[in-house]
């Protein structure tokens, strides 16, 4: 065991203290964060400021536009008795932003409705006063033909239930589940193939240096093989804590500067899907988050990492003693990232239908578990369910990193000969 940690210490040490570990680490959330910045950014300055001055001869319309002002985004200024022509007028000196004018319509052929500007209005804006102008229009006539208003929108209103799983409430949880459970999943498979590629190269390397030769004369190869992708492991879960402890950071900090201007945005495209603003959303989210078993997800989450990592990690290694060149190392690894492709398939799924066959089979198969199992944690699976997908991945973790063992002592030593499956078959039964 100490032989094994001293190979750990070594793998980890060496990589956290190079270059590209500590810019990768630095660059990656500064990327992340700049991004993010930008996109809102975009998104701020993309809203147009603009004010319309409202020319409404109809006089069916000055309740509805004088609640649709966006801060200083959007501005309607209701002009009851001013005259059209010294409002186009104000248009063309850019003293206003345009003109909106409604003539004394019919409201069963709403025509004539005009606006006059220098610019074009972007579909956001537009669609905003479509809608306002869509749903006087339809009031009126449901007015005149009898209908009780408020009992129409009452009767749009969607009905919701309650969920009550395991005798536990669960309202509103279903989206905020699927987001995070396919996040996790997503993130595993992307560190996957990440780091099992580091694995792959690292061993690749010693034995292109025949440093490995020495190595082996003091040490056996499963604990040699068990200590560099437990360190390289510990590795890819070091970046990844200080990846996401940045980002929400970064999240905290942007939502801070540009808290006024994000919620301008979010009340425009509120809007534009015709819906008024509110908060009733964002509260149900931060409700049905307080639903979740949080210290479990993130326990789970770590536990299929590091573990998946092994289980994956022990056959990117195996593959790295056993080839001679880049060629052959592409088609080994086909067989390893068949499943791993397959497993955000399945995961894609078990986000939608946690409780479907191929996702609960996809928890427990150790070539999928590691991806699906942590998408369905958020749907509260059943302890016992999760206890066993943990209980056949140890297992299947150990198996796995001793087969890879018994290829690795003997690939690493080869040098300048072409391996084919049937060679690795031999290896892992062979006494030698």
């Amino acid at each position: 065991m100490n032989k094994i940690w001293l190979i750990i210490k070594r793998e980890y040490i060496t990589r956290v203290r190079t270059k590209s570990f500590l810019i990768s680490t630095l660059i990656v959330p500064l990327a992340i964060v700049g991004l993010m910045a930008a996109s809102i950014w975009i998104a701020i300055n993309s809203n147009e400021k603009v004010t319309i001055a409202v020319k409404d001869d109809s006089h069916l319309f000055e309740d509805k536009f004088r609640g649709l002002d966006q801060g200083e985004t959007l501005v309607f200024k209701y002009k009851k008795n001013s005259d059209l022509d010294e409002l186009k007028q104000q248009v063309k000196n850019e003293e206003i932003g345009g003109v909106l004018y409604i003539p004394d319509i019919d409201i069963d052929h709403p025509k004539g409705i005009k606006y006059y500007a220098n610019n074009q209005l972007g579909p956001t804006t537009e669609s905003v006063i479509s809608n306002a102008l869509t749903d006087v229009v339809k009031s009126e006539v449901l007015k005149r033909e009898g209908y009780d208003i408020a009992l129409l929108k009452k009767l749009d209103e969607t009905v919701g239930f309650e969920s009550i799983i395991n005798e536990k409430e669960k309202s509103g949880m279903s989206d905020i589940s699927s987001a995070i459970g396919y996040i996790m999943g997503f993130v595993m498979y992307m560190f996957i193939f990440i780091y099992g590629a580091m694995v792959m190269r690292a061993v690749a390397e010693e034995k292109t240096n025949r440093i490995v030769e020495v190595m082996l004369s003091s040490i056996k190869p499963f604990q040699l093989l068990t200590g560099k992708v437990i360190g390289i492991g510990l590795v890819a879960l070091t970046q990844s804590i200080l990846w996401f402890g940045a980002i929400i950071c970064a999240q905290f900090i942007l939502g801070l500067v540009f808290a006024g201007q994000i919620q301008q945005v979010a009340d425009m495209q509120t809007m534009n899907v015709g819906s008024n603003p509110s908060e009733a959303a964002v509260l149900e989210a931060i409700e049905a988050l307080k639903t979740l078993d949080l210290s479990r997800i993130w326990i789970s989450f770590f536990f299929y990492f590091i573990f998946g990592f092994l289980f994956y990690g022990a056959q990117f290694a195996a593959v790295g003693a056993a080839v001679t060149d880049d060629t052959d190392a592409n088609s080994y690894t086909l067989p390893i990232s068949m499943p791993i492709i397959i497993s955000i398939i399945i995961m894609s799924v078990a986000v939608q239908q946690p409780g479907a066959s191929v996702a609960v089979w996809g928890s427990m198969i150790p070539w999928f578990s590691p991806v699906v199992m942590p998408a369905r944690i958020p749907f509260d699976v059943s302890m016992a369910e999760q206890i066993i997908s943990m209980l056949i991945l140890i297992v299947s973790a150990v198996a796995m990193i001793w087969l890879a063992a018994r290829i690795y002592r003997v690939g690493i030593l080869i040098q300048g000969k072409k391996v084919s499956f049937k060679d690795l078959g031999k290896w892992i039964f062979s006494k030698y």
